[in-house]
């Protein structure tokens, strides 16, 4: 048996279904029967102890996610099978390269857009900054203008697909044709 006399040591032994204490210079590590514990491998308790040993109950821990997380809005523990088990996946990762994905404990998952180097724009996401419409070269994504509509993009080189033009730019969101040499 262990002396807990003299310099203090920890007296838990890491199991639930002990009560473990300091008795007259001694370590106890008390069998407990009756008392709810968690099962290996969960994070809520499942289990009831018997004589010191946590054995399944029968009775879930869980019903759903919301059992699982105490309220924090941040931690990824999901409900399976009666047990809560945490998940590995950011639970605010929402997919998109363009939004710096946050979690407040009280609100929940907040996905901002990165305005330095992203536009989203209506109908097709996410668009690097510089990046040329598809349907207009005489629009482009700047989120330093606008980042959920594409701004124009005047001076840049278009085709206004004329062959009688050359060095054609784009002007107020329209390809001009320019004079050939």
């Amino acid at each position: 048996m262990l002396s807990c006399a003299g310099t203090p040591i920890e007296a838990d032994d890491g199991n639930d279904c002990t009560k473990d204490s300091c008795t007259d210079g001694a370590l106890v590590n008390e069998p407990l029967t009756n008392t709810p514990c968690a099962l290996a491998g969960s994070m809520a308790a499942n289990g009831t102890c018997n004589n010191g040993v946590c054995e399944d109950s029968g009775i879930c821990a869980c019903g759903s996610d919301a059992d699982c997380n105490n309220g924090d809005l941040c931690l990824n523990v999901k409900c399976e099978n009666c047990t809560c088990i945490m998940q590995d996946e950011d639970p605010c990762d929402d997919g998109q390269v363009c939004t710096i994905d946050v979690c407040d404990s009280n609100t929940g998952c907040d996905n901002i857009l990165d305005t330095t180097n992203f536009c989203w724009i209506v109908g097709t996401g996410c668009v690097d900054n510089g990046t040329a419409s598809p349907n207009n070269p005489c629009l482009s994504c700047d989120p330093s203008k606008a980042v959920i509509v594409w701004t124009p993009n005047d001076g840049a080189s278009c085709d206004d697909g004329d062959p009688n033009t050359c060095n054609d730019t784009c002007s107020a969101k329209q390809c001009i044709g320019g004079t050939c040499p």
